[in-house]
């Protein structure tokens, strides 16, 4: 195994405002009770929905997925996240590099999709109230449609993700990035980031 010589941190290398102790304590406790509020009450929507004998309906099928995907931002993401925002270095396994990408951009497809669905069931409700298009079993299969559709879009974010070291700076970096090899890369790469990132921040 090479031993890396570095005696440069990327805090030293390129300064930035997270860097400074005061603001990392004030993003720390934002973070801290952010992530606690979206457990305890996405966890609570799952236990409602789940245990507290609650009607089984196309309104709580899409709910719990919505709280589904947000129970598991938090849970894989949102830690994972802000560890590496404040340390700026990857202090992760590097398989995490390729997972944590694909959870972001899975669940905000997800709540995105599920947003969407919810919409237009309220739409076709008011249009046609007497006409049930929805029903239970359908809505099921379209929660599970939402999430292989949300996870597979996500796919190329894992997919480009990949550590990196640099001689000059000491640590491990997880970066999203592509290495253009040839003019069919290239045009798959401007896709992949022009339909991704579209998408994925119109939630």
């Amino acid at each position: 195994m090479e031993v890396r010589n570095c005696s440069t941190t990327i805090q030293s290398y390129q300064p930035e405002y997270n860097d400074i102790k005061q603001i990392q304590a004030i993003f720390s406790l934002l973070y801290l009770l952010v992530w606690v509020a979206a457990i305890v009450g996405n966890t609570l929507v799952l236990y409602v929905l789940t245990f507290n004998q609650v009607s089984l309906s196309v309104r709580t099928v899409f709910v719990g997925c919505l709280a589904g995907s947000d129970l598991l931002m938090c849970l894989f993401s949102l830690p994972i996240t802000a560890i590496s925002i404040f340390t700026r270095v990857w202090v992760f396994p590097a398989i995490f590099c390729k997972l944590v990408g694909v959870f972001q951009g899975g669940t905000i497809f997800v709540s995105s999709f599920t947003l969407t669905v919810i919409a237009l069931d309220r739409c076709v409700l008011i249009l046609r109230p007497n006409q049930e298009v929805v029903n239970f079993p359908r809505a099921v299969f379209i929660v599970f449609c939402i999430w292989l559709l949300g996870y597979s879009l996500a796919l190329p974010v894992g997919i480009y993700s990949d550590i990196a070291v640099y001689d000059e700076i000491c640590g491990t970096f997880c970066l999203t990035s592509i290495q253009i090899l040839d003019d069919r890369e290239f045009v798959e790469h401007m896709v992949f980031r022009y339909w991704f990132f579209n998408l994925e921040y119109l939630h």
